[in-house]
C-alpha cells in the first residue's frame, strides 16, 4: 500500500514502482491526494483511494478524515508493507500504525525534508520543526520504520534529529529515471541557444526567477517552461503571470508535459534550469535533463553539486535569483559550443550513475525485504 500526498507525485515519480511489484504478483492499494490539472494516468490494476488531503497546512478535520481512510483501508486491504511519502504521509501512517494491534512492515520515504525543514529563525517554523520532530521520533520509536533518503545529508540529519536509525535507513538517489526515455539525442544542433524549467508551478522552485530571467535574455535564447499546475497551494504561481510572459513572447509555456514526452522535449533544449529556493531531494528534473544531454543550471545545494559540477555539466547559482540566473546563462549564451559540449558531459556522468529506474527498484526491493523480515521477527518475539 503507497500513501502519497497527490497523484501527479506518484505519477511521475513511484509509478514504476508499482508496476514492478504488480508484475511479480503483488497487489498493490494506492491511497492518494488529489491531482492537480495535467496529472498522468496510472496503471488501472492499482486500486485507488482518494484522501482529502490539507496539502502545505495543518487541517484537523481533514487529517483525522485522511487518518480514518488509512486506518480502514488497512484493515481492509491487510497490506504486509505500507510505504507512506513525504512528511505529511509519513506523519499519517505512522499515526495509524501506532494505534493497530496488527502492524504491517512500515517504510517511510522522506523525498526532500520539505518545507517544515527549510532554515528558518521565524519563531513559529523553528516551533513547527520542533513539534514535527518529537512526532516523527515518535513514531519511529513505536512503529520501528525503515527510512529512505534521496540524498545522504538528509539522511544524517534525520538521524541527528533521532527518527532515522542507523541500520534502518538507506539513501537512494532519486525515484529512478527511465533509459528507455531519457537519452542523448543523436544529432547535433547549431542555432540559438535554447533554455528549458520544467518543474512544478510554485514559487519557490524558481518560476518567477526563470520568467524574470527569460524576460531580460529573451533576444539571445529561446525560453521554454512545463509543468504542473496548483491550485489552492498558496505557493502556486499565478496562471496569468505564466501566460503574461508568452504573450510578450518572453517563454515558450507548454502546459504540463506527458512523462512519455519528457524526453523528446528535453532533446529539444540546451540548457535546463532549476533555480530553487527549497531543500532538494535529489531533484528528477536535473537528472533526467542530464540523461538528455543537457547542461545544467540549478542552486548551489550539496546535493545538487553532485550533478551540476562547474564548468564539467553546468552551473551552480550562490543565489537562488533572477541577477545570478542571468549571469550563469549569459556566460552559457556566450559559448553555445561549450555549453552542449557540457551538456554532453553530463550525460556521460549519469550514464555511470546507479539512478536507472531498475536499479532503485533493486533497492527498493532489498528495502522491502528487510523491513518485513524484521516485522515479522517482532512479531515473533511479542508471541
Amino acid at each position: 500500500m503507497f500513501v502519497v500526498n497527490d497523484l501527479s507525485y506518484f505519477a511521475i515519480h513511484r509509478h514504476a514502482l508499482a508496476v514492478a511489484w504488480l508484475d511479480r504478483g503483488w497487489r498493490v492499494t494506492l491511497l492518494s491526494g488529489d491531482a492537480p490539472h495535467g496529472a498522468p494516468e496510472i496503471d488501472p490494476r492499482i486500486k485507488l483511494r482518494e484522501l482529502p488531503f490539507a496539502r502545505h497546512r495543518a487541517s484537523p478535520m481533514w487529517d483525522l478524515a485522511c487518518l480514518r481512510i488509512i486506518l480502514d483501508a488497512v484493515r481492509t486491504e491487510r497490506p504486509d508493507i505500507v510505504h507512506a511519502f513525504t512528511v505529511k504521509a509519513v506523519l499519517l501512517v505512522g499515526f495509524a500504525t501506532m494505534i493497530m494491534r496488527r502492524k504491517p512492515a512500515l517504510v517511510l520515504t522522506f523525498a526532500g525534508m520539505g518545507k517544515i525543514f527549510e532554515p528558518s529563525s521565524a519563531v513559529w517554523a523553528k516551533a513547527r520543526r520542533s513539534i514535527v520532530s518529537t512526532l516523527l521520533r515518535r513514531i519511529a520509536k513505536a512503529c520501528s520504520p525503515w527510512t529512505t533518503f534521496e540524498n545522504e545529508g538528509d539522511r544524517q540529519h534525520a538521524i541527528t534529529l533521532g527518527f532515522a536509525c542507523v541500520t534502518r535507513s538507506r539513501t537512494l538517489q532519486g525515484a529512478g529515471i527511465d533509459p528507455d526515455l531519457f537519452y542523448p539525442p543523436t544529432e547535433t544542433y547549431e542555432g540559438k541557444l535554447r533554455v528549458l524549467m520544467a518543474s512544478r508551478m510554485i514559487a519557490t522552485k524558481g518560476v518567477d526567477v526563470y520568467i524574470e530571467a527569460a524576460q531580460r535574455l529573451e533576444s539571445k535564447a529561446t525560453f521554454t517552461l512545463t509543468g504542473l499546475r496548483y491550485e489552492g497551494d498558496s505557493d502556486a504561481m499565478e496562471i496569468s503571470v505564466i501566460e503574461s510572459a508568452a504573450r510578450r513572447g518572453d517563454i515558450d509555456w507548454r502546459g504540463a508535459t506527458p512523462i512519455n514526452g519528457m524526453g523528446d522535449l528535453l532533446r529539444q533544449h540546451d540548457v535546463v534550469v532549476l533555480p530553487t529556493r527549497l531543500r532538494e531531494g535529489f531533484p528528477r528534473s536535473l537528472l533526467e535533463a542530464a540523461a538528455c544531454g543537457c547542461a545544467l543550471v540549478a542552486s548551489d545545494q550539496p546535493v545538487i553539486a553532485q550533478i551540476v559540477r562547474p564548468g564539467k555539466t553546468g552551473w551552480l547559482l550562490s543565489e537562488a535569483d533572477s541577477v545570478h540566473l542571468v549571469e550563469a546563462l549569459e556566460d552559457a549564451i556566450t559559448d553555445p559550443r561549450a555549453t552542449r559540449a557540457m551538456g554532453a558531459s553530463a550525460a556521460a556522468m549519469v550514464s555511470e550513475m546507479a539512478v536507472d529506474t531498475p536499479s532503485i527498484v533493486r533497492d527498493m526491493a532489498d528495502v522491502y525485504e528487510q523491513a518485513t523480515t524484521s516485522t515479522l521477527n517482532n512479531s515473533a518475539s511479542h508471541g
